[in-house]
């Protein structure tokens, strides 16, 4: 509804109307969604239909949450797709790997992604930290496994204790 706050519906028509106009009115659009099934390892296909929509339309980083873990990147049509980051403050422990989360660090220009960094996190207490090397080097690991579907690649950096994603 027009005339109050609230989130917009992830309907096409709507999304598209959306990021045109948004795209239209700066320089960087960034598109988040809060979608997808608790705990599942991979996104589903209406959300990657609705992701590449969003790029379709002028969004250049797609940023997704809600799963409670970490899920894959994609890259496409030269912009990045963060299907879920993991959690921030929301403590579930280690069920199902709920305490594991990534900071993504992106770069980003009117020509579109220069650079993206993902750091590890663990969380505790309702508390991101960054991930110590043991854990932050499964959590890589991981976050490299759920990308592989996706086609994306990512590079671990040894001496940072981070991922970089190939944009090539």
């Amino acid at each position: 509804c027009q005339d109050r706050p609230g989130v917009a519906p992830a309907d096409s028509a709507g999304l598209c109307r959306a990021v045109k106009e948004a795209a239209l009115q700066s320089d960087v659009v960034v598109v988040s969604f809060h979608w997808g099934t608790e705990f599942s390892d991979y996104p589903t296909q209406s959300q990657r239909r609705l992701a590449h929509l969003a790029v379709d339309s002028g969004a250049l980083l797609v940023i997704g949450h809600h799963p409670h873990v970490v899920q894959g990147l994609e890259v496409y049509q030269d912009a990045v797709i963060a299907y879920s980051l993991g959690n921030f403050i929301f403590d579930q422990g280690p069920r199902h790997g709920g305490d594991k989360s990534v900071m993504l660090n992106a770069e980003l220009s009117k020509d579109g992604v220069e650079l993206m960094i993902l750091t590890p996190l663990v969380i505790e207490n309702c508390q991101p930290h960054i991930a110590e090397p043991d854990r932050a080097w499964s959590i890589l690991e991981r976050l490299i496994q759920v990308c592989e579907p996706l086609g994306t690649h990512l590079f671990m950096d040894v001496d940072e204790g981070s991922a970089v994603l190939a944009l090539d």
